[in-house]
C-alpha cells in the first residue's frame, strides 16, 4: 500500500486541475487541441490509476482468478500506451503553441503586414491558463520519475 500511495497518491491533485482547466476551457478554446488534451490526460491518468487500485487490491485478497487479472493488466497496458501516445501529442501541442505565442509577442513589432495570422495563431494556443497548464502537465512527469528515482 505504501508504494501505492506514494506512486498515485500525487496525481490525485492533477487528475481533478487537468479535468477541471480542460472542461471548463473547452468552450472558450474552439481552435486549440489543449483543452481535450487536459480531459483525455485526465481521464487516463483517472482510468490506470484506478485499474491499479482494482489489481492492487485484487492482489492483496488473493482471490485469485487469473482471467479477471489477465484481462486488468490487458487493460493496463492499453491505458498507459494510450496515455504515453496522448502525452506526446500534448506535449507536440504545449511546446509549439507555446513557441508561436512567444514568436508572436517577439514579432509583433510592426514588419508583418498579416495581423490575421497573429490572431488566429493566439487562438490556436489558446494563450492564458489552458495554454500554462498545459505547460505544467508536460514537465510534470519528468520533475516526478527525477523526484522517484532520488527517493
Amino acid at each position: 500500500w505504501c508504494v501505492l500511495l506514494t506512486l498515485f497518491l500525487p496525481a490525485v491533485p492533477l487528475v481533478f486541475l487537468t479535468l477541471q482547466v480542460g472542461l471548463s476551457n473547452l468552450p472558450f478554446c474552439n481552435l486549440s487541441w489543449l483543452p481535450a488534451w487536459l480531459i483525455g490526460t485526465g481521464s487516463s491518468i483517472l482510468s490506470f490509476s484506478a485499474l491499479c487500485v482494482v489489481f492492487c487490491v485484487k492482489f492483496c485478497i488473493k482471490k485469485y482468478n487469473n482471467k479477471l487479472e489477465i484481462c486488468i493488466a490487458w487493460l493496463m497496458a492499453i491505458v498507459l500506451l494510450f496515455g504515453l501516445v496522448w502525452y506526446m501529442f500534448g506535449c507536440y501541442w504545449t511546446w509549439t503553441s507555446l513557441s508561436d505565442v512567444l514568436n508572436i509577442n517577439r514579432d509583433r513589432s510592426g514588419r508583418y503586414e498579416d495581423e490575421g495570422w497573429f490572431n488566429e495563431a493566439l487562438e490556436e494556443a489558446c494563450v492564458g491558463p489552458v495554454l500554462w497548464f498545459s505547460l505544467f502537465v508536460t514537465i510534470v512527469p519528468f520533475v516526478y520519475v527525477v523526484l522517484i528515482l532520488c527517493l
